[in-house]
Formats: structure tokens, sequence, C-alpha cells
């Protein structure tokens, strides 16, 4: 879910239309691109399928491709509400400290 969070702020701030390069926003590459096909799956981003595959030549495979995606609108709703809820979130262990530090206060 963080990361989920992560690229869709990460293509949210970069959105100008075009494809954004995210190939090195986690350094797990295998969840990222699991998460990619999740986002994907959900009908959140577009994924551009770049990189080439140079197995034919005898070459391996085992160097990340090139990830490049951007923000559907439905993405960007969804992030906005993901945001609604973090600042929530927030707020809520905000008010959860000071209660509790007023108590200490006045049993002392």
């Amino acid at each position: 879910m963080k990361l989920e969070y992560t690229i869709l702020e990460y293509l949210s701030e970069r959105d100008d239309g075009s494809f954004v390069d995210v190939t090195f926003l986690h350094e797990d590459y295998e969840l990222l691109m699991d998460t990619m096909e999740e986002l994907k799956g959900k009908n959140l981003i577009v994924v551009e399928n770049a990189g080439r595959d140079f197995a034919a030549f005898g070459i391996t495979n085992d160097r990340p491709k090139l990830i490049k995606a951007k923000i559907k609108l439905n993405g960007r709703a969804y992030f906005h509400s993901m945001k609604g809820i973090d600042a929530i979130r927030k707020e809520l262990r905000g008010r959860r400290r000071n209660r509790w530090n007023l108590t200490h206060f006045l049993a002392l």
C-alpha cells in the first residue's frame, strides 16, 4: 500500500501528459513491477512497454528494464482519496498524543 502511494504521488507530481520513468523509484525491482501491474489492473495508470529484449542475441536479461508510466484520471482521484485518509490518520495520532500528555500532567 505504501509503494502504491509512493508511485501515485511520484506520477501525480510529474504529470505533464507524457510518460515518466519510474524504474529506480524503489530498490526492489520485482516488487515495483508487481505493484505497477496491480495499479495497471485497477485502471489507475498506463504503463509503456519500454526496453529491449536481447535474449535472441544470447545476452541475459537479468538487468532491470525501463519502466515508464503515467497517471490516469482514476489514479489521480484514488491518490487524492488516499492522501485524505493519510491526513486524517495523522490528525488522529496527534490528538491521541495530546490527550496522553494532558493526562500525564494532570496526574502529577
